[in-house]
């Protein structure tokens, strides 16, 4: 699995834990390149 796609699966499961808001912010970080 590339980096993305990992990065894709850890916010999906984050989501369902409902545990978003730090893990989406690192995420979007990473997959956008943009920091929140």
């Amino acid at each position: 699995m590339d980096p993305e796609n990992e990065d894709v699966a850890e916010l999906a499961e984050a989501i369902a834990e409902g545990d978003t808001g730090e893990i989406v912010e690192e995420t979007i970080e990473t997959i956008f390149g943009v920091d929140i």
